[in-house]
């Protein structure tokens, strides 16, 4: 059989292009639908992490005032600190005196030795250096007194200067480290 075609080349050509535009369009169409949607998937990622930064930076603001205040804190809290230490070198130093005083005068004997004077100095080993003029009834509350000090506890360097002898007693001076304990 004979295939006769009575359409003309033209009019084919005409319905092929048509064609060929037709899927062009949908291709066309697809390739822009799918350009729009992942256009829209980033612009609204975009957006989500606009968001999230914006979050994020007032958290920091939040974390800023707040590390501001630690820090204020912190800077009282080194404030006080140092006031305390001042506070406690003060009472500390402040209760060697009469410890020394009183270290001293319980190593006396009772009723044998008095003071003239007594002058402090702090020494450079953290101790009292004392220096005293004292009167007694004899030598031997002298003696015993001297005893008494190398056997307490805190006292030493002891050295006596010359005794001078009367009719009321003698008179001394001596000098001495104590170191509060």
């Amino acid at each position: 059989m004979v295939r006769i075609n009575l359409i003309p080349k033209e009019y084919i050509q005409k319905q092929t292009r048509a064609v060929m535009v037709k899927i062009g369009g949908a291709v066309g169409g697809v390739a822009a639908l799918a350009i729009v949607g992942v256009s829209m998937t980033i612009y609204f990622q975009s957006r989500s992490l606009a968001r999230e930064v914006e979050t994020l930076e007032a958290k920091v603001k939040q974390l800023e005032e707040i590390a501001r205040e630690v820090d204020a804190l912190e800077a009282k809290k080194a404030a006080i600190l140092s006031k305390n230490g001042v506070v406690q070198s003060l009472l500390g130093g402040r209760f060697d005196y009469p410890k020394v005083m009183e270290a001293l005068v319980m190593s006396l004997p009772p009723n044998q030795i008095w003071f003239t004077s007594v002058g402090t100095a702090k020494s450079a080993e953290g101790g009292y250096q004392l220096t005293i003029q004292a009167n007694s009834v004899g030598i031997q509350a002298v003696i015993k007194w001297l005893e008494r000090l190398e056997a307490t506890k805190g006292f030493s360097g002891i050295k006596l200067g010359s005794i001078s002898n009367s009719a009321s007693g003698s008179a001394f001076p001596i000098t001495l480290v104590y170191t509060p304990q």
